[in-house]
């Protein structure tokens, strides 16, 4: 799932990189967004991924020892 959200964020960053083109924009700055993009985004979406992912399983042990 982490992967194929990765995935679409990159997608979104294409499109909107064609549609500035469209819009006379120059693409140098292409690289520097896209490092920005995977290194403080992916980071921080992982970490939110985590946060996520954690609170799921203390709820499923929650219900379990309700229902136990």
């Amino acid at each position: 799932m982490y992967k194929r959200l990765r995935g679409i964020g990159f997608l979104i960053i294409e499109r909107w990189m064609k549609g500035s083109d469209e819009l006379g924009f120059d693409r140098s700055f292409r690289g520097p967004l896209m490092v920005l993009y995977s290194s403080a985004s992916l980071t921080l979406f992982r970490f939110t991924c985590d946060v996520i992912s954690s609170m799921l399983k203390a709820m499923m042990i929650q219900i379990s020892v309700l229902e136990g």
